[in-house]
């Protein structure tokens, strides 16, 4: 059954001169019609479905409108022209502090917002002492929530949405906020949820979360959707797309000093120029996760200032937390190279463990990797996965022959 659903939906806002600061101010501004400068769309003619049951990752670039379809989709405000059908109660969790009141305590604004949610009393009786305890509040719960923390607005907020037993739960970013146990039992929470056959709306910019989490993907840019599908297709794309456009800037010229203290940068003389790296899986098909014991190849898509360069290629690969895997060259192997070429590594099998990755990539003359023509430092992200269960410990999976022999 069809959940939500949206028609040519469009959402509208005005940009006004200077914001107002009185009263007088508004009603002089209002009489002269001359505070508005302008208008921006955060939503223009989008359509979409959603089946009940789904969980869907919303994703795209800060002011792509994310936030302001949850706002629609909550009632919390309306189109400026098209249509939503929304059939079931929706529980939310949006802008951090959202529906308190911050005169009021914990326990006054648990009752507020399940009343906004359209709980009798006496149901909100029922789950008061689990929401308090999920949210880790007891202590804190007859205080005025203007004395409260972001963290622990956010654990109220999110515990109140989730026992309100809704049919859709629409959050903004929940997992953004909170020390990484209240991420974990959000988490928990979530696939809960899930399992019980309710849909959930998920904005975030937490790529890993939404693969975890999600079965399909809406991608807004610019207002619009630019992909609406599967969830690995989506985020292929969407990550290809950022890429692409990250790639754009030039490199800037070398130097030590700026290559130590560069986090992710894009370094070299620009005499060759690496326009496209692709990661693929065994049977060739771009990928963000890889698996331990498969087979991983690198693809680094190139154009030279000119054809017969010399060319040597590395690759170097860090943990997230900063711990460096690898670092590999080709040696001098691609002498009088073409001018326009693909130079591939292949790993066979991947021995490395389960772990976000983060690769670099570098074209430079043989045996000078100080003087790179095109060097993309920590530029592109992947995962290294298991298929089993048991995943392997450690950084690498190295093949190890057990010997026995009496003495």
């Amino acid at each position: 059954m069809t959940i939500i659903e949206a028609h040519n939906l469009s959402k509208r806002y005005q940009i006004y001169e200077k914001k107002t600061k009185s009263i007088k101010e508004m009603v002089i501004q209002d009489w002269f019609r001359s505070r508005v400068k302008g208008e921006v769309w955060a939503l223009k003619d989008i359509n979409f479905r959603i089946e009940e049951g789904t969980t869907l990752g919303i994703i795209g670039a800060n002011g792509s409108g994310k936030s302001t379809l949850l706002k629609i989709i909550s009632g919390i405000t309306q189109p400026t022209s098209g249509e939503i059908q929304i059939r079931g109660k929706v529980a939310s969790i949006l802008e951090l502090g959202a529906g308190f009141h911050p005169e009021l305590s914990g326990l006054e604004n648990i009752y507020l917002n399940g009343s906004i949610l359209g709980l009798p009393k006496r149901k909100i009786d029922g789950v008061l002492e689990e929401i308090i305890s999920f949210a880790g509040m007891e202590k804190f719960i007859h205080l005025p929530v203007k004395h409260y923390s972001s963290g622990m607005l956010m654990r109220l907020g999110f515990s109140v949405a989730v026992h309100v037993d809704a049919d859709i739960l629409a959050l903004d970013e929940v997992m953004a906020v909170g020390d990484s146990y209240f991420q974990e039992r959000s988490a928990k929470k979530i696939f809960e949820f899930k399992e019980r056959g309710k849909t959930i709306l998920l904005v975030t910019h937490n790529l890993d979360h939404a693969e975890r989490v999600c079965d399909e993907i809406l991608w807004l840019n610019g207002g619009q959707i630019k992909a609406l599908g599967r969830m690995d297709k989506a985020l292929l794309r969407y990550m290809r797309d950022y890429y692409d456009q990250k790639i754009l800037e030039p490199p800037i010229p070398f130097t030590m000093e700026y290559a130590t203290m560069c986090q992710s940068g894009r370094l070299g003389s620009g005499e060759v120029l690496i326009h496209k790296v692709v990661v693929t899986d065994g049977e060739g098909h771009e990928a963000r996760t890889i698996y331990t014991d498969e087979t991983m190849r690198i693809e680094m898509h190139y154009t030279a200032q000119r054809p017969g360069m010399d060319l040597e290629a590395a690759i170097g690969m860090a943990r997230f937390d900063g711990v460096g895997i690898l670092l590999e060259y080709s040696g001098d192997q691609f002498r009088n190279a073409p001018r326009t070429g693909v130079i591939t590594a292949v790993f066979s099998p991947v021995i490395m463990t389960a772990c976000r990755c983060l690769l670099s990539v570098a074209l430079n003359p043989p045996g000078k990797p100080y003087e790179p023509y095109d060097m993309h430092m920590r530029f592109y992200e992947f995962k290294i996965s298991a298929r089993t269960k048991e995943s392997p410990k450690g950084i690498i999976k190295h093949p190890v022959r057990f010997e026995l022999e009496e003495k």
